[in-house]
């Protein structure tokens, strides 16, 4: 886990240059945050999934681990418990639709 959770933390934000508001939990950045459990588990349905088209080559299939809550800018987006997702919490980063 030490040198995996920075491929997914610190070095993205270090190579976006992002790293002086994201990619560590410390006062002044972004709280984007994910509780996990890796010891649940769960088949994925098609109502699992929440993008507008059901295809998946994980229907049908058991999974590890789930979120549990997910926090964008210290704002709780998803609850697992009342399965909620909220909409436009965080903001753009980069915007390509200028070139």
């Amino acid at each position: 886990l030490e040198k995996f959770i920075p491929l997914l933390t610190s070095h993205p934000a270090r190579f976006l240059n992002l790293h002086n508001r994201k990619g560590k939990i410390q006062t002044g950045f972004d709280a984007d945050l994910v509780i996990w459990n890796p010891e649940e588990h769960f088949e994925v349905t098609e109502n699992e999934i929440r993008h507008r088209h059901k295809i998946s080559p994980y229907i049908g299939k058991m999974m590890f681990g789930k979120v549990q809550q997910t926090f964008v800018n210290g704002v709780s987006v998803y609850s697992k418990n009342d399965g909620k997702l909220i909409n436009h919490a965080g903001k753009v980063i980069f915007n390509n639709s200028e070139a």
